[in-house]
């Protein structure tokens, strides 16, 4: 099977960085246009059904905060139930698809009256109307966050009004409070929250959340109590921005996803088991800082990880492969800084992303590749790493410890090769004819090969 190597994008480690090669058949491809949305997109969030992808967003080009949700036809992205569900304020929206049937969940302002609702399009798919009639309110207060889950065809909704955490459902043409506030604290403020139910267990209710001072708790619904219980109260600290993602796997088991301050703010992902959390694989998925934009899916037990990759300032995916965490297709797929990011697992064996895309002034593009091919990283060899020196350099590198290697390319950040040659085991490499900028010096053998950065000055 042909390897491609990836280049452009390498893992800083000690001052080396490690090669990552890519199975060609894991490649992302845009779904439909790169940048398809209308207007620049404020927290876009994606959702796929079946093989069809949403997203839910709200328009950012002005301060009405109109509320869009658009979908792909297999040729092209088109408005839902005519695009637009909230024309202001239409805030901190979260969407589910139950039977084909979007829903939404979002905060909003008509006339100064702050309302929390559940929308879904009408029978001739043409507008969303509010499930409840007269009964639609959820709430009148304007939370932070809403989250939306459903228990089999039971929507339920969570969000936050200051230090009180609350999930109502809707039953009986009514919304129903599910036992008291679920957060554990009556002084600090509620920052984000994630709401979950397990798919094979619909009365296993979770939410995860993060307080003001910086604090990760986890709830789990009591049906003996009916009332909240803690099963992680502050077992995590949280960077500022205090986002986290919360999802629960085919065997019951939560997970959570979140930005570690005592490690850096790298992600770690924890799951739940035999009543203690432990950490999923190696506690360092990022491989660098990343606060605000990752989220996470599942497909089966196996995790999937998008984030805003400190390496390259774009977006890339890492899943699991025993404890480490490797890149799932190329790394740094993104055409430019992402943000609002979001990923989804369809029936198709594809992964998809969806993110605002800054290469095109914020609007939304959506990208997937298909489950099968993996990036794998070439081991770090045993013996002594070799090394440059001077490093900047103006003229020529001389390197040590290259014994292994018998040949050499240079590259720029962009992975095109400028020039190459065979080593010795004491060896120097003219580099006068470069520019000015920083260089990639690749060391090869026939089995493996190590990478040193450079800069010419």
């Amino acid at each position: 099977m042909k390897i491609n190597t990836i280049l452009k994008n390498l893992t800083l480690c000690g001052g080396l960085l490690h090669l990552f090669q890519t199975n060609s058949q894991a490649q992302w491809t845009p779904v439909g246009n790169v940048g398809f949305s209308s207007t620049i997109a404020g927290n876009a969030k994606l959702v796929v059904d079946s093989i069809t992808p949403y997203v839910v967003y709200y328009d950012n080009s002005n301060t009405s905060n109109y509320g869009m949700v658009e979908k792909f036809n297999g040729t092209a992205w088109e408005p839902v139930a005519g695009g637009i569900f909230q024309y202001n304020n239409a805030l901190s929206a979260d969407m589910k698809i139950v039977k084909h049937v979007p829903y939404i969940v979002h905060r909003g302002a008509n006339s100064s009256t702050f309302r929390v609702v559940l929308k879904t399009p009408n029978a001739q798919n043409t507008l969303w109307t509010e499930v409840g009639g007269s009964n639609a309110t959820i709430d009148t207060k304007y939370p932070r966050t809403t989250k939306l889950a459903f228990s089999q065809a039971t929507p339920y909704v969570a969000y936050d009004y200051t230090t009180s955490g609350r999930v109502k459902y809707f039953k009986n043409n009514l919304w129903n409070q599910l036992g008291t506030s679920f957060s554990h604290s009556s002084t600090f403020v509620i920052r984000d929250l994630e709401l979950a139910i397990s798919p094979n267990s619909p009365n296993d209710i979770y939410v995860a959340y993060t307080l003001e001072n910086d604090s990760l708790s986890v709830a789990k619904y009591s049906t003996s109590t009916q009332d909240w219980v803690q099963i992680g109260k502050n077992i995590a600290k949280t960077p500022s921005s205090n986002k986290l993602k919360l999802l629960v796997d085919s065997t019951n088991t939560p997970y959570v996803l979140f930005s570690n301050s005592n490690n850096s703010n790298h992600l770690a992902l924890i799951k739940y088991s035999n009543n203690t959390w432990n950490s999923v694989g190696n506690p360092d998925i990022s491989k660098g800082a990343c606060a605000y934009h990752f989220a996470l899916t599942m497909v089966g037990s196996q995790p999937y990880v998008a984030f805003l990759d400190s390496i390259s300032n774009k977006a890339s995916v890492r899943t699991l492969k025993g404890n480490d965490w490797i890149y799932f297709a190329t790394p740094g797929f993104s055409a430019g800084v992402a943000s609002d990011i979001s990923i989804a697992a369809g029936k198709d064996n594809s992964i998809f992303v969806g993110y605002s895309d800054q290469s095109v002034n914020g609007k939304i593009t959506v990208q997937k590749a298909k489950i099968g091919g993996i990036i794998t990283e070439i081991e770090e060899l045993s013996f002594s790493k070799p090394s440059v020196y001077p490093n900047p350099s103006n003229e020529n590198l001389f390197l040590t410890n290259i014994w292994q290697f018998d040949s050499y390319e240079i590259m720029n950040l962009n992975g095109i090769k400028l020039q190459e040659g065979k080593l010795v085991e004491t060896s120097s490499i003219s580099v006068i004819d470069l520019n000015k900028g920083t260089y990639l010096l690749v060391l090869k053998n026939s089995q493996a090969k190590q990478v040193v950065k450079f800069v010419k000055l």
